[in-house]
């Protein structure tokens, strides 16, 4: 596909004019487009969007070379509270945006020399951006274009001149700081009868939401044959869908005898019409996040079907590699593999990949692979990829391969990769004591894993002592205490952490009254305290016959010598506090 930029510039005089039919001069060559915004930030107490709006119009030899127009109308509908985000009633218009021209570009069939088949097709892309601003509200808000008519040559449609197209995009509430999927490719001018051709309605998200793409019905729009109303004053809704011409739908668009798939978590298609002709399709992407439906945005298009020779599309060779397309590794790990594609006929084939995950301005560090690449009959090329630490998500990493051949005409076939990077998987359990005793030293341990190390960290408490797998704790402070343990794996990323809880008690404090001296033969009552709560218990020691009341905190002792008397207070849950009193004993002289 040659795609050929023809200006950039903020506003184009339009070369469309009204004719005599009273409609403008593009209306009836329009081909598709989409709708989608991007999140500016907070503006004072508003919130602002720019709008990222862009039409498809053919350019062909019988369309009079239209231009888009040098501004176009979106509007700005608020969402009532009813199933939000895509139910409720009819949507009220508060603002009518003016989006302007900022780009023309044509995009037409590179064809090898010689070839003429669809030489004829060409499709010319407009790009529109607006600002807009809006208040904090709950319920979201949409955005809807609206364009006067699809062409009368569309064959799946009833009546096609007296249908309109519909471009919406939702847009949830301004705090959700959101930003709709971008569309990366660009449609290809033309299909060939009979054969099956993959598309790739590749898009990425900025905020890396998951996206879910699907078939459905393209909006039929307000516009008629001579009517061009633009966005309404109050949205209809629900949205209208085009009307199809008998034994079509929008999941059999080319009719019972063709068939059209798509890959939902992709966008890679696969279209085969057994006819010639002009078909409408739409693709919708709904954005989730944490579960959440949050974004819906979609792109319509015609496509065109035309009779081509013969040309068998390249194949994904399986001798470059696996032949596989999905890949996992653990985060920290370097990837790398081969793959490549052979044309069935001997054409020469050309290779070229992309995606986000070659753009550190989004993944960071980005992977590396040599594209575009060429070849006789077979092309190849290597992708690698060194991951980074943090750099694990729920969704895979995704990049776009196209095999282009030389044939007439050419033929292409797009394969999408997915990588995804696992986290490391935190450690197992933490086995050990959670009742402790302040003062205690404690043993606690996991289940080890392969080519995995661990890191533990305490509060309330030190590490004594550290065997990897296995540490000892001093629990210094009562209370609560916790035991924190992180995974390590070989490439020096950590799992998210796991903790186990320790319930730390006071060691009772304990006293016994100065050391006392007294004649051999006399007694003395000893006088212990502790600050231990009701239900604890104490002994005295050496409890060797001369303690009377050795169960009190103030007992009566006979020493026979000088002793060590000492108090043992246990609070009634195993923790212990100690003291002692030394009572010397003197032989009357």
């Amino acid at each position: 596909m040659k795609i050929i930029p023809l200006i950039k510039l903020a506003k184009l005089i339009a070369f469309c004019s009204f004719i005599l039919l009273g409609f403008n001069a593009y209306c009836s060559h329009l081909i598709g487009g989409n709708l989608g915004y991007e999140y500016l930030g907070q503006v004072g107490n508003n919130y602002q969007y720019k709008i990222l709006y862009t039409i498809y119009v053919d350019c062909g030899p019988t369309s009079n070379a239209p231009n888009p127009f040098s501004t176009e109308e979106i509007g700005v509908y608020t969402h009532d509270l009813q199933n939000a985000p895509m139910g409720g009633a009819d949507k009220t218009r508060i603002q009518l945006v003016t989006v302007n021209l900022i780009s023309v570009t044509d995009i037409e069939p590179d064809l090898p020399s010689g070839c003429t088949v669809g030489s004829s097709t060409c499709i010319r892309e407009g790009k529109y951006e607006g600002i807009f601003t809006v208040p904090l509200n709950f319920t979201g808000y949409h955005i809807y274009g609206d364009i006067c008519c699809r062409n009368g040559a569309i064959d799946n449609l009833t009546n096609p001149v007296t249908q309109g197209t519909g471009f919406h995009a939702y847009i949830p509430p301004p705090l959700i700081e959101n930003n709709s999927p971008v569309f990366t490719d660009v449609p290809i001018p033309f299909l060939c009868a009979g054969d099956t051709t993959s598309i790739l309605y590749s898009a990425y998200d900025p905020d890396g939401d998951l996206m879910v793409f699907s078939f459905v019905e393209p909006f039929r729009g307000f516009g008629t044959q001579g009517f061009y109303p633009g966005p309404p004053a109050s949205l209809s809704w629900t949205l209208d869908p085009v009307v199809y011409a008998p034994s079509y739908s929008f999941l059999q668009p080319f009719g019972t005898t063709g068939y059209s798939s798509i890959n939902a978590s992709t966008g890679l298609t696969q279209y085969m019409a057994s006819n010639t002709g002009n078909y409408v399709v739409a693709v919708e992407i709904k954005e989730y996040r944490n579960g959440n439906l949050i974004g819906v945005s979609r792109r319509d298009l015609q496509l065109l079907v035309i009779n081509c020779p013969v040309n068998p599309p390249p194949n994904l060779d399986p001798q470059f590699g696996t032949g596989a397309t999905q890949y996992s590794v653990e985060e920290g790990e370097t990837i790398c593999f081969d793959f490549g594609f052979d044309d069935p006929n001997g054409d020469s084939l050309s290779l070229t990949a992309g995606g986000i995950i070659f753009d550190p301005l989004f993944t960071n560090p980005p992977a590396t692979i040599k594209s575009p690449v060429v070849g006789l009959d077979t092309v190849s090329t290597q992708f690698c990829w060194s991951t980074a630490c943090g750099q694990a998500q729920a969704l895979p990493y995704q990049f776009q391969v196209s095999a282009s051949d030389r044939g007439c005409p050419p033929k292409t076939t797009n394969e999408v990769f997915q990588i995804t990077v696992n986290p490391v998987a935190p450690a197992d359990t933490i086995i050990g004591p959670e009742f402790t005793c302040q003062f205690n030293v404690e043993t606690y341990s996991t289940i080890t894993a392969p080519n995995t190390t661990y890191d533990w960290s305490i509060s309330s408490g030190n590490i004594v002592a550290n065997n990897d797998s296995i540490i000892q704790v001093e629990w210094t402070t009562p209370g609560t205490g916790t035991v924190t343990l992180s995974a390590v794996n070989q490439f020096g990323c950590s799992s998210s952490s796991i903790d186990l809880d320790v319930t730390i008690t006071p060691t009772p404090v304990v006293d016994v009254f100065s050391d006392s001296t007294i004649c051999l033969g006399d007694s003395m009552e000893l006088l212990g305290s502790t600050n231990a709560p009701p239900g604890y218990s104490l002994s005295w020691s050496p409890n060797n016959g001369t303690i009377l009341n050795g169960n009190t905190l103030s007992p009566t002792v006979f020493p026979s010598d000088s002793t060590y008397y000492i108090l043992e207070v246990n609070s009634g849950i195993g923790c212990l506090g100690y003291d002692s009193d030394l009572i010397t004993t003197y032989t009357s002289q």
